[in-house]
């Protein structure tokens, strides 16, 4: 199945260029993620994707991994990035290092039990988290549950708990934390690009040119030329 993706995208490559070189309709893409990627990396990416691809609307959903994969299993969404959890499948863009994240100066994580400000159930992050704290013995708590993040960083900044987000993710007025106080090594989590195998040819294009800009994470992706061959996702058979 893994392979499929990147075949499709290979064998619809000429055809996706010719389409958005002459096409003057409006083209909507539908786009989910967490939402801590949202509020805290996608601004750039629509930035820069928004003035090269005029002609596309973004609707963007952001909920959990795991129904974000059902929404595309679905037909509901164009393309996801999802974390890897049971039942999640896609192609694997890169590994996400975890970090536990407080406000400077905070002595929340000295608590027992540690109150946790986290997603609900189905995260891949929140799992990971709690199997760590779990493997060492310590006593935890979820104070916030949201799959907001701005109400889960509002609990962090007003110290009535600490979080767990990537560290690409992690906003400037938080700080990593770790085991200067007793906190646990976390795993890396995978993070997944899924695409709708049934979306139109210019839309899978469209596609994947937001997998690259998403993965290298900077402000100015490549302008879209012919190279079908997007962030690397045939090079990570999972």
């Amino acid at each position: 199945m893994i392979k499929s993706y990147a075949n499709e995208i290979l064998r619809l490559n000429d055809a996706l260029i010719q389409e958005i070189q002459t096409s003057s309709a409006v083209t909507a893409l539908r786009i989910g993620m967490p939402d801590d990627y949202a509020q805290l990396l996608l601004p750039r990416v629509i930035n820069e994707f928004s003035k090269r691809n005029e002609m596309t609307e973004m609707q963007i959903v952001t909920d959990l991994s795991t129904t974000l994969s059902k929404m595309i299993d679905q037909g509901d969404l164009d393309i996801a990035f999802v974390t890897r959890h049971e039942g999640i499948d896609g192609l694997k863009l890169l590994d996400e290092r975890l970090s536990w994240v407080t406000v400077p100066d905070s002595r929340v994580a000295m608590d027992t039990p540690l109150p946790l400000a986290l997603f609900p159930e189905g995260c891949g992050v929140r799992r990971n988290a709690i199997e760590a704290l779990n493997a060492i013995g310590k006593r935890w708590h979820i104070a916030y549950c949201s799959n907001n993040f701005s109400s889960l960083k509002t609990a962090i900044l007003e110290r009535q708990a600490i979080g767990v987000l990537p560290d690409r993710a992690v906003p400037k007025d938080l700080i990593r934390i770790g085991p200067e106080y007793g906190l646990p090594n976390l795993h890396s989590s995978e993070l997944l690009v899924k695409v709708n195998q049934q979306a139109p040819a210019s839309i899978v294009r469209l596609a994947t040119f937001l997998s690259h800009a998403f993965q290298v994470g900077v402000s100015t992706p490549p302008a879209l030329q012919g190279d079908a061959t997007v962030a690397g996702l045939g090079d990570h058979p999972d």
